[in-house]
């Protein structure tokens, strides 16, 4: 090791714990071309354009804290480490309660495990392409965000770990984040944590250097599934995902069900008035488990999917809603932030249960008017060589599924070679019986876009009788092996089909990656 690179790692952790406020302006045109996602290895594929595996670059590793236990459990501080040609996967690495569980893709047994640092949780997880060289974000209560990297060995333990010498600025957090295929670029999504504060933002910097590039919104709506090609050109995100969930409230008399003669108006500011969301389907990071939202779902092709414009969207993803007309009463007004594929309809919702012995004051059961609400189809494709902010960023509806009308787009990530946005497309069919909500069925796809378009140019996988659906999507390095995880397991979609690597429990889609 040369004089230059130990002074580096010398400096690098005196500098752990310190937030970088400002650095130096991040030029793509002078960085070496880099990418996001893991490692995979060459099974011919025709389902997924094939990346030719890129030359090793190393990377010097700033670290600081020791925080990974492995092997016999052991300390290490982070070293010299390269990310590889794009190899298959052999490992996983999930995010469980504050920390890290490394998992064999073989089997699914848990190799190793990185407890999350003192005072620290470990929150999100993302691979290189070769499936050795991981990045990792950690969280504080005091909404303080630190970036990890880790290296595994062949056997799957953690070979080193440390934090990156440069930090978020203190009071935001991190919404979303991925790496290049050669680990030498960051890209993540920035939220203020305080109401009324500054306007997302998105952040490419060099993981050497720690110089940046950033773009700004003018909107708060935060910037979420982050995913980047192998080379770092192309980067897509979403905005503020809206959730599966139902918004009631009991009325007098019935809302007869509309066609499709809907006038589409900004959803309005929540009030006092306004009902609130009751519950949403999606897991916010590693929580416990939520309830199912209450959703009565219509019959598959009761209304017909919008077409969203394909124009450039401005700022935040416009949230429309439908406006139930001539219904008597009218459906109540949505929460800020919700956004419905179909008209209100009504249901009948027993005010006591047969359980309880008692019956409703009136007779009969209450009435509420439930929305069928779906997760926006709007991803963002930024070129980050190109200039301008992050409400300039080219926008792409990505088109319809052979999934049912009520179908959201759940989680998206880009192939290596940054052509195709591939999402995890998925309907909860929910039953509320006797006060109890229950999952019905569910149908899940997962389909391949075309980057330029949007259009769905192919369905890699479709399952008319999962329960519950895929929430989480990664690919490979080589953009021929799928990642997908759902509340209840975890597996792996190739040319040949679905696989289960684990069942799991806790209800709760955690992050993952290889």
């Amino acid at each position: 090791m040369n004089d230059d690179v130990i002074r580096r790692l010398q400096d690098a952790a005196h500098a752990v714990g310190e937030t970088v406020e400002a650095v130096p302006p991040f030029d793509p045109a002078a960085a070496p071309a880099r990418r996001r996602t893991p490692g995979g290895a060459a099974r011919g594929r025709t389902w997924l354009l094939p990346v030719a595996a890129a030359a090793a670059v190393t990377v010097a590793v700033a670290g600081g804290a020791a925080v990974a236990r492995h092997g016999g459990g052991t300390m290490d501080t982070a070293a010299g480490t390269t990310a590889g040609p794009a190899a298959q996967p052999s490992f996983l690495v999930q995010i469980r309660s504050g920390g890290m569980a490394v998992r064999s893709v073989a089997d699914g047994h848990v190799t190793a495990t990185v407890p999350g640092p003192e005072g620290e949780r470990f929150t999100q997880v993302q691979a290189t392409r070769d499936n050795r060289l991981f990045y990792a974000v950690a969280e504080q209560d005091a909404c303080r965000s630190r970036f990890y990297r880790f290296s595994l060995s062949d056997s799957g333990e953690v070979g080193s770990i440390g934090a990156l010498p440069f930090t978020p600025p203190e009071g935001t957090a991190v919404t979303s984040f991925a790496v290049n295929g050669d680990g030498s670029t960051l890209a993540y999504g920035l939220s203020s944590c305080t109401p009324g504060g500054k306007g997302a933002s998105l952040v490419v910097t060099d993981t050497a250097t720690g110089d940046s590039r950033t773009w700004t919104s003018a909107h708060a709506s935060a910037v979420e599934d982050v995913s980047m090609s192998d080379d770092g050109r192309t980067l897509v995100f979403r905005r503020a995902g809206v959730v599966w969930g139902t918004s009631t409230e009991a009325i007098t008399q019935p809302a007869a069900p509309t066609e499709a003669s809907l006038k589409p108006e900004t959803t309005p500011e929540a009030t006092s008035g306004s009902p609130a969301p009751l519950e949403s389907a999606l897991p916010q990071g590693d929580g416990g488990v939520l309830p199912e939202p209450r959703v009565t779902p219509a019959e598959p092709g009761t209304a017909p999917f919008p077409v969203a414009s394909a124009e450039p969207e401005t700022g935040a993803a416009p949230r429309e809603q439908p406006e139930a007309a001539s219904a008597e009463p009218s459906a109540p007004p949505l929460p800020k932030g919700w956004t419905c594929l179909i008209p209100a309809r009504t249901v009948e919702v027993p005010a006591e249960t047969p359980a309880s012995g008692t019956a409703p004051s009136s007779g009969v059961p209450a009435t509420a008017v439930a929305w069928e609400c779906s997760i926006s189809h709007t991803v963002w494709v930024l070129d980050t060589g190109t200039p301008g902010g992050l409400d300039d960023v080219r926008a792409i509806t990505l088109g319809e599924s052979s999934a049912p009308t009520t179908g959201g787009i759940h989680d998206v990530t880009l192939t290596p070679d940054g052509g195709r946005v591939l999402a995890t497309v998925g309907w909860s069919k929910l039953a509320r019986v006797q006060g109890v909500t229950k999952l019905a069925g569910a149908v899940a796809e997962v389909v391949a876009y075309d980057v330029a378009t949007g259009r769905a140019v192919q369905t890699l996988y479709r399952d008319e009788e999962r329960r519950p659906v895929f929430e989480r999507v990664d690919v490979d390095g080589t953009g021929r092996l799928l990642l997908v995880v759902g509340p209840d397991e975890t597996g792996e979609v190739t040319e040949s089909g679905y696989r289960r690597l684990f069942t799991d429990d806790g209800g709760v889609a955690r992050p993952a990656a290889w």
